[in-house]
């Protein structure tokens, strides 16, 4: 398999994550009476009023692909910084700036910046850059939602609170089953427009929130396990990705002056080649 494939399974994971990313704002003190998914699903209230949002992200994952026998897992980690602005009614930019660590895989570290405006998303890689247009599905779950968004309480199976100084820690362990029919009808079945027979499923995953004590999320946990099938290669993946809030409010995103000039291309162009 060529490397453009890899990494097109690899964004494709990367924009699983985003659908769960976190941004924040103010609300009331903790209250003792709300259970513990009454508690988090108060702080994504919080967090989807914000206009702007900063965090630092960590991003453990390792891939395996059956197809390629002893030579399909791949073991990497990215780590960088997250930016999200409302910068209309229902306009937003976002930024990465990314380095995946690839040690593991003899490949050293390669930098990678992700953008979101207007529609498109861009990305800046060692010797390539492109773009691709959201599906409007997919531009409405990126810009309205976050994976929270979509936690419904019948998804939580198991569920914990318990005192972190002057806050909580909150811990769910969510039915996979539900939370991936929840976010490919989130996406508009957007996995399904990449190829026929594309799937996403999530075998495992839960939540680990930390709040401080006016209730705000201050940082986040997500241990995930997923298979995912597209243009029929089939990529198993477990992951951590950790969040650490940095700044709620008060965040501008720059985006380069050339992203105009970078290359459209489709998903399915990438997996193509």
């Amino acid at each position: 398999m060529k490397m453009k494939k890899l990494l097109a399974l690899v964004l494709a994971a990367l924009l699983l994550v985003a659908l769960a990313a976190c941004g924040g704002g103010g609300q009331d003190k903790v209250s003792e009476e709300l259970t513990p998914y009454q508690m988090v699903e108060k702080a994504n209230e919080a967090m989807n009023d914000a206009d702007s949002a900063a965090y630092d992200l960590t991003m453990d994952m390792t891939m395996s692909m059956p197809e390629l026998g002893d030579e399909g897992t791949f073991a990497f980690t990215t780590t960088g910084t997250v930016q999200t602005e409302q910068v209309g009614e229902n306009d937003y930019k976002m930024a990465y700036v990314l380095t995946q660590d690839m040690s593991a895989m003899d490949a050293g570290e390669m930098g990678m910046e992700i953008y979101y405006a207007d529609g498109y998303m861009y990305y800046n890689m060692p010797d390539s850059e492109l773009k691709y247009k959201m599906p409007v599905d997919m531009e409405e779950a990126m810009v309205d939602s976050t994976g929270l968004d979509e936690l419904e309480e019948d998804m939580v199976l198991e569920s914990t609170v318990a005192d972190e100084g002057d806050g909580k820690v909150v811990t769910m362990t969510i039915d996979g089953a539900k939370m991936s029919d929840a976010l490919i009808g989130l996406v508009g079945d957007a996995v399904g427009t990449l190829g026929e027979g594309d799937d996403m499923t999530i075998n495992s995953l839960s939540y680990t929130v930390h709040l401080d004590a006016d209730g705000n999320i201050t940082s986040l946990e997500m241990p995930l396990d997923l298979s995912m099938t597209m243009s029929g290669s089939t990529m198993n993946m477990t992951m951590k990705v950790t969040i650490d809030v940095i700044a709620i409010g008060g965040v501008t995103v720059e985006l380069p002056d050339d992203l105009a000039d970078y290359p459209e291309m489709s998903l399915d162009d990438m997996l193509a080649e």
